[in-house]
């Protein structure tokens, strides 16, 4: 038997969970007319055959054809439809995560215009925010029915670590130096990393080396 829904909300009990699924498994059944209950610091996004497709603002929405005008055409639905339509629905979180940690796993290896070949590592925290929650499911979330931190802290540690490996090739002559531009290189980053996180609807909020 399938799941009807008339009412759909999702209040967070995860500090790390960036998106949850209604239901979990499969789609449910959600009548036009019923309302969805978005709180601060969500949006949700009501998908159809597999890919997000309207987005909805914190606030209490009443969902009829008007404002879900991606799934109207992509089901074509006559005005005033009041039959249920099969959906899952995801509530994003868009709040900043931060205190996520990065880190190389193994040294680094520059040269050095005074010590030749040298070996070093780099560690820091960072801050992540979804800002284009379509993005973010469509491309990253997929069917999960909950998205944590830790499932992409791996991914994103890794490309912070190949940014670091191609800035200080570029702009270390000298280990001696790197104390003095620590806040340079968490300045030059941030456009990088920006760029690479962009495809996955995503923004670094903050960067810092220890």
């Amino acid at each position: 038997m399938g799941i009807f829904l008339e009412i759909i909300e999702y209040q967070e009990t995860r500090a790390d969970e960036i998106s949850h699924r209604i239901p979990e498994r499969g789609s449910a059944e959600f009548k036009l007319g019923g309302q969805c209950i978005v709180r601060e610091n969500q949006v949700a996004i009501f998908c159809c055959g597999g890919k997000a497709a309207d987005i909805f603002p914190p606030g209490r929405h009443t969902i009829t054809t008007a404002n879900i005008p991606v799934i109207t055409k992509l089901l074509s639905l006559p005005w005033g439809f009041k039959s249920p339509i099969r959906t899952e629905v995801y509530f994003v979180n868009t709040k900043i995560f931060a205190d996520l940690k990065w880190g190389t796993k193994e040294p680094i290896t520059l040269r050095d215009t005074d010590f030749g070949l040298v070996r070093v590592r780099g560690f820091g925290r960072f801050a992540i925010r979804v800002t284009e929650p379509l993005v973010f499911i469509n491309n990253l979330v997929g069917q999960d029915d909950s998205f944590r931190t830790d499932e992409i802290e791996d991914y994103l540690r890794d490309l912070i670590v190949s940014h670091v490996n191609d800035w200080l090739g570029t702009n270390m002559k000298s280990i001696l130096d790197l104390p003095g531009h620590y806040k340079e290189f968490a300045e030059a980053m941030k456009p990088h990393l920006n760029a690479s996180m962009a495809k996955f609807g995503i923004a670094l909020e903050e960067f810092f080396h220890q």
